[in-house]
């Protein structure tokens, strides 16, 4: 066998050296992940859903391994995992206590797709940060220096291709400014900074989206759906598309419009989180264009299938409730009672839920359950008309006596016709329950202050 001359070898080593050199470069812990888990024991600690230390599995909601060196350095990767076994993040740290990140990390959601990849330089985002939704469809990437967001976008591997970085922070800097206008409410300010961004890089979905978003909030309906059909036709998610496209044509009163697209989201059925979040409400929006048009056994059903797809969501629950009510069936209207019930429990800060809870007790004459009711839903929404007319209404059957005289009744004008009309006004609540349905609060309030005086007339002549 002939012995290779020392240039060959020399080739060799260099290759070898230049080949390890460069993986090393690529994945700069692969040699530290290597030592680590075949010369160091691994570690397991349990954390609590606030991520703190138990001694306990049963308590646990997560559960970590890592390997520390002699020193008692981290050495290797740290990995989390759910309780099941099923990964929850990975990376490498300097240190636990602070956790301090370093390099790529990984995250996924409990279904095992992955949530994001993040890159960290001592616990600071740096560079292209990636994210998805639990279907494994992507989120804006963002562009991050030193921790600071410079720029996001769907795209962001091809824009930095075909712009110029300087450009793409530019533009980045228009939405930042876009934003904060925004939710300061400088509309015209904010409009002009979308603008700006898209005209250094017109293909900028989510300056696209946020300009859309700000159109539908100012009333522009068409340039609202003008900009959000444009971004449908290269927007990773459609069916968010077509659900924001939806609400405007619904917020314009182009109710069949409205309900053909949200129809058109349904019928995606990814079975991901983030499409059920989107075709839950999809379905309460639909739901509640039956309801407006009082088709409430169709609003019950949409209600219904929302609560399916999301059984977690407290506003489908009153939603639904406030269908049973409307219907004047007694039989639906016990039912109503367990929707109010779940939906206060889903959410004890839902105003609807004790709002239509109060409307609930006082078709079975429980004034005392239905006055907690409205003043829990009036403290949580001080500025809701609609509660402050309820308010004022059952305050006036629970006070007849100081709400007839805030109406200009007196004890002396009381009448056989008025004691007629409260013999009439006992056996016709339904015109009360009518105008209260329909939306006419006023004329409600106005029948309730009637019936209120026309009570007290009566218990003043018969001297009860």
């Amino acid at each position: 066998m002939k012995a290779l001359s020392f240039k060959a070898i020399f080739l060799i080593v260099i290759s070898i050296t230049f080949t390890v050199a460069i993986w090393s470069i690529n994945t700069p812990y692969f040699f530290e992940d290597y030592i680590s888990s075949n010369f160091y024991e691994k570690q397991k600690i349990y954390l609590d859903i606030g991520w703190k230390e138990v001694s306990d599995s049963s308590q646990a909601k997560y559960y970590r391994e890592y390997r520390l060196d002699q020193d008692s350095n981290f050495i290797g990767k740290v990995q989390d995992f759910y309780i099941s076994g099923q990964p929850q993040w990975e990376g490498h740290i300097s240190s636990m206590k602070p956790f301090i990140r370093e390099g790529t990390c990984i995250k996924w959601y409990q279904n095992g797709q992955v949530n994001s990849e993040i890159n960290y330089n001592k616990n600071k985002k740096e560079g292209i940060c990636k994210f998805y939704f639990d279907d494994g469809s992507i989120q804006p990437s963002q562009y991050y220096k030193d921790d600071t967001l410079l720029f996001s976008a769907y795209n962001l591997k091809s824009l930095i291709k075909s712009y110029d970085l300087h450009d793409l922070l530019e533009s980045g800097t228009h939405v930042f400014e876009g934003n904060y206008y925004a939710e300061y409410n400088q509309d015209e300010k904010a409009i002009s900074s979308y603008l700006s961004a898209l005209q250094i890089v017109p293909n900028y979905t989510y300056a696209k989206e946020a300009l859309a978003q700000l159109y539908f909030e100012v009333q522009m309906y068409n340039e609202s759906i003008a900009l959000w059909k444009e971004i449908q036709t290269s927007h990773p998610e459609g069916y968010r598309v077509l659900y924001y496209i939806a609400d405007v044509y619904n917020e314009m009163g182009e109710q069949k419009i409205a309900k053909s697209y949200y129809d058109e989201v349904i019928r995606y059925r990814s079975r991901s989180v983030a499409f059920q979040n989107v075709a839950g409400d999809a379905y309460n929006e639909i739901g509640n264009i039956y309801l407006s048009n009082e088709n409430y056994s169709g609003a019950i059903a949409q209600y219904s299938q929302a609560i399916e797809t999301i059984p977690s969501e407290s506003y489908y629950y009153s939603n639904r409730a406030w269908a049973y009510l409307l219907t004047e069936n007694d039989s639906l209207r016990l039912l109503a009672t367990d929707d109010i019930l779940f939906s206060k429990q889903l959410n004890p800060k839902n105003p609807d839920a004790y709002k239509y809870s109060a409307i609930a007790n006082t078709y079975i004459n429980d004034l005392n359950g239905a006055w907690q009711d409205v003043l829990i839903a009036k403290e949580l929404e001080p500025n809701d008309v609609e509660i402050e007319n309820l308010y004022r209404q059952i305050y006036a059957l629970r006070n007849p006596p100081s709400y007839a005289s805030n109406s200009g009744y007196d004890s002396s004008d009381i009448s056989v016709i008025d004691l007629l009309g409260a013999a009439i006004i006992a056996y016709e609540i339904y015109d009360i329950s009518k105008d209260i349905r329909d939306g006419n609060y006023w004329e409600a309030t106005k029948q309730i202050a009637t019936d209120a005086a026309i009570t007290w007339g009566i218990k003043k002549i018969f001297g009860e």
